[in-house]
């Protein structure tokens, strides 16, 4: 029974310690964040066609990084002491660093129609929000305190593709296109490090490092822009990514084609500096 009570005061006194330290706190912050993970995203072919006998081919695979981007958020959250918190934080970015990747080259040489010769280019953007619930533990004493804190990562993303053809000679756009690659919500985690400094009896200031970790599989990609959009079959504006493909050769232009499925790494590490306000 001794034992019983001994716990007993050891779990009150770690949700009751200093209790001026308890209760509801907002946060705000703003922070940026570099992609870690680049992953192969296709095959750029260069082709040159010269005369009969000296074609040149060429090819190399066009890296992608996404998850870079400056950070927007806010949170509400509960301290049970001046350790121990729980927090839920709301943040928003977009991502639109991967300017001009190249898809495939055609070149003529001497170049006699100018609109052969031509580099067709992919531009991806991505745009989250997440919500983060996680534990916040403080360490120490004094106006400046470190502190951590660790949770699930839960993040609604969409990556929009523009596509878009140069050519060489002139430097005239054309034959542009949009298309939107959406899925379900994706599941990750969060870990972040930082530093706390006291500034009034309510008001905290903090800066952070931080680590998302989180892979998106879209589902479905669709055309919202092209330059033949009126006359695009479903078949050709829509896509359904899948595990697995048996088509049988048939082609239906009322149905979305299907694409087997792939990932898309949106891991970031970052940092950000906030206020924190109890009440």
């Amino acid at each position: 029974m001794k034992h019983f009570y001994f716990l007993l005061l050891t779990l009150i006194s770690l949700f009751t310690t200093q209790s001026f330290a308890q209760g509801l706190f907002i946060t705000f912050d703003f922070g940026y964040g570099i992609g870690v993970s680049e992953q192969t995203q296709f095959q750029n072919s260069e082709i040159t066609f010269a005369d009969l006998w000296s074609d040149s081919y060429a090819y190399e695979n066009t890296k992608l990084k996404l998850g870079s981007g400056i950070k927007i958020g806010a949170s509400v959250g509960y301290m049970f002491n001046e350790k121990i918190g729980l927090q839920l934080n709301f943040l928003t970015f977009s991502d639109n660093k991967n300017t001009g990747l190249i898809t495939s080259e055609i070149h003529i040489r001497p170049a006699i129609d100018p609109q052969q010769d031509y580099i067709n280019y992919s531009h991806y953007t991505l745009n989250m929000s997440q919500v983060i619930p996680s534990f916040i533990f403080n360490f120490g004493e004094g106006k400046f305190r470190p502190y951590s804190n660790i949770g699930p990562a839960i993040g609604f993303a969409k990556i929009t593709v523009d596509r878009y053809r140069k050519y060489s000679p002139t430097g005239n756009k054309s034959r542009e296109s949009k298309q939107d690659l959406s899925g379900s919500p994706v599941l990750g985690y969060y870990l972040g490090i930082g530093v706390k400094a006291t500034v009034t009896k309510n008001i905290n200031a903090f800066g952070e490092f931080n680590l998302t970790n989180m892979i998106f599989t879209p589902k479905k990609a669709v055309y919202t822009n092209h330059y033949d959009l009126e006359s695009l079959t479903t078949n050709e504006k829509e896509t359904i990514f899948v595990d697995s493909i048996d088509t049988g050769g048939v082609v239906n232009d009322y149905e979305a084609k299907e694409e087997l499925a792939k990932d898309y790494s949106l891991s970031s590490i970052g940092v950000k500096i906030g206020v924190m306000y109890s009440f």
